[in-house]
């Protein structure tokens, strides 16, 4: 039996499911907004067992040989304050429910790691969401090339800054934003700053990213799976809305991109720095410059890869699907 936590609006998960389906391997999906109900946990002698419920079900962790951490966690129903309410003050209702989420959450945290040595896994929930700066670190300390950054909030510094470095492009320190109302949408794009803008910028400004800004051949989008690479290059140069940021599509012209094989040298970094970060699956956008040098900008360990199996050629969700399937 296959565990797979995910996102009920997820692609890539529908299809390695259609896969699973295929080759007759049973799984339980269960969604990101659907509830479990925890039943217990015990430890004995070295044996652990995590049982739940799930749908009028009874599941054991034991009942699965592997688990796709895809895009969601587990999602646990507890027994509600409403009994008590004639008794405590709203303020404390918040201090118990906030008492009970904390314990709810340490045991599911045993529980992922628990998981992660005695079945097999793909993704690690624990490594959700990344700290960007941490992995520029990590990246740097493998061997790969990564950005000459810098975090201020002070306008001579950012100056000194591209005096020193020539242009640089202004990102996230997480994730970008993007902010819906009824009347307005907006979207932060990465974006180059020179001389000439420092201008318009005033003296303090709330706390921002910058990175030395790379001439590319072309961006190129890997997804790792395991021990293999699969590999996409993006000719993001080639058209002036994506030069910047390739996600600024241009529909009436798309970007061009073609199946890559990476430098052996460079996906040996690649597996090293995996290995640092406790991962075996994950996307990586680098920069190749005309110098040839491949620029580390950042990880994500749930990014649809659709886009590189799909146009390529890679059946990723076939090889996912039957990794989970086979010993």
């Amino acid at each position: 039996m296959i565990l797979i936590l995910t996102e009920e609006t997820d692609l890539s998960s529908n299809q390695v499911c259609d896969w699973l389906h295929y080759l007759k391997k049973p799984f339980l999906r269960i969604n990101h907004t659907e509830n479990i109900r925890i039943d217990s946990l015990t430890l004995e002698k070295g044996n652990i067992d995590f049982k739940f419920w799930h749908e009028n079900k009874a599941w054991s962790i034991n009942d699965f040989s592997s688990i796709w951490y895809r895009r969601g966690w587990f999602m646990v129903e507890y027994n509600s304050f409403a009994s008590l309410q004639n008794s405590i003050l709203s303020e404390e209702k918040h201090f118990f429910e906030k008492f009970v989420g904390e314990e709810i959450t340490t045991l599911l945290e045993f529980v992922y790691k628990m998981s992660h040595k005695r079945t097999k896994t793909f993704g690690n929930i624990t490594k959700y969401n990344v700290n960007k700066l941490k992995m520029l670190e990590v990246a740097n300390d493998t061997g790969l090339k990564t950005p000459i950054t810098l975090i201020t909030t002070r306008r001579d510094k950012l100056e000194n800054f591209i005096t020193k470095n020539g242009t640089v492009i202004s990102k996230a320190i997480k994730e970008n934003i993007g902010i819906s109302t009824e009347k307005n949408a907006l979207w932060y794009s990465n974006k180059r700053l020179g001389k000439k803008d420092i201008k318009k910028i005033p003296n303090q400004f709330q706390i921002s990213l910058f990175q030395k800004y790379y001439e590319k051949s072309f961006e190129v989008r890997v997804f790792i799976f395991e021990k293999k690479t699969c590999a996409m290059t993006i000719f993001s140069q080639n058209n002036s809305k994506t030069q910047e940021d390739y996600r600024n599509y241009d529909h009436s012209n798309p970007t061009r991109c073609l199946p890559f094989i990476l430098p052996k040298e460079v996906e040996q970094k690649i597996f090293r720095f995996m290995e640092a970060i406790n991962l075996n699956t994950g996307s990586i956008d680098f920069i190749c410059t005309p110098k040839n040098e491949f620029i580390f900008l950042e990880i994500n360990p749930v990014g649809q890869f659709g886009m590189v199996s799909n146009p390529m050629n890679y059946s990723l969700e076939k090889d996912i699907a039957k990794f989970l399937a086979y010993e």
